[in-house]
């Protein structure tokens, strides 16, 4: 950022892979829940990496959206897939019966927070974008328009 004379605002959102599953899978509310059940993740993509190394079976997709298709046509039971990817899916296959796992956080190493870049030169902006963000957060509003798009908002992680 330095280089190209930029900054960025305080973080506005936090974005992950998450944990969805179909409806047969009533009782999952954790990964650990899965340890023994093939979960769809994209290929050669950070999570694919944690659940290697973490010891889950995988199954490998090109795409968020074949994993959701998988999730939706009963192929797969569980998937791992970019939180914003569940929104396009509930979009795709309406009448899918896949849901993300409720209250399920995405672990470290699998989040990032979402910030806006700007010049440097521009320290005003920086700072209304920064008092704007934190009262859009503080008054639920990025919550609000996250979750009318049908995907888990969180917020920005520490």
């Amino acid at each position: 950022m330095k280089e190209k004379k930029l900054t960025l605002t305080r973080p506005y959102l936090g974005l992950g892979y998450i944990l969805v599953v179909n409806g047969t899978e009533s009782n999952v509310t954790s990964l650990a829940d899965l340890k023994n059940v093939k979960i769809g993740v994209p290929m050669s993509t950070p999570v694919d990496a944690y659940l290697f190394d973490h010891g889950y079976e995988r199954g490998l997709y090109l795409r968020n959206r074949e994993i959701i298709k998988a999730l939706a046509q009963g192929e797969i039971r569980a998937g791992m897939v970019w939180s914003p990817a569940l929104s396009q899916g509930r979009v795709e296959f309406p009448d899918g019966k896949f849901r993300a796992v409720p209250n399920y956080t995405p672990e470290p190493g699998l989040r990032w927070n979402i910030a806006i870049a700007l010049p440097n030169s521009e320290p005003a902006m920086k700072l209304f974008l920064d008092d704007s963000i934190e009262e859009l957060i503080k008054r639920g509003e990025m919550k609000k328009i996250v979750e009318h798009y049908g995907f888990p908002y969180f917020p920005p992680f520490e």
